[in-house]
């Protein structure tokens, strides 16, 4: 899980707007037959991105992105799109769940890169509030 339901998974003080799942190739195809009568768009294929889809259901927009698993190399893209199951995420534990989602500082430059100046502060205060100081 990335994106803010990771923010909100982790304790981050944000709403999430959405459900952003990176899988595989194969898995994107298996959550495409499972919103099957969900799915606001087709499962689309994209050259150099993936297999990606969006459903919503529950009154939940969840949307994934399926790509070849391929091991990262230097530090996490600012682009979610060169992000794998296969990148070097941490994991939480939520509802008796372990999910992996992105390190809090790759959310962090994620969030200023796209001018979300609420959410910095929000991880800011996250931060702030278990010890940890801001990163540079």
């Amino acid at each position: 899980m990335v994106g803010s339901a990771a923010l909100a998974a982790r304790g981050v003080g944000v709403r999430p707007g959405d459900i952003d799942v990176i899988t595989t190739t194969d898995g994107a195809d298996v959550l495409s037959d499972s919103y099957q009568e969900t799915l606001i768009m087709p499962l689309a294929t994209s050259p150099g991105f993936g297999r990606w889809s969006r459903a919503f259901t529950g009154g939940i927009r969840v949307e994934w992105l399926g790509n070849q698993a391929r091991v990262q190399e230097g530090s996490w893209p600012l682009a979610g799109s060169a992000w794998t199951v296969a990148s070097p995420f941490e994991e939480v534990s939520w509802n008796n769940r372990v999910l992996r989602v992105p390190p809090l500082d790759v959310q962090r430059r994620v969030e200023v890169h796209r001018q979300r100046p609420d959410r910095v502060a929000a991880i800011d205060e996250y931060r702030r509030s278990r010890g940890r100081e801001r990163p540079p």
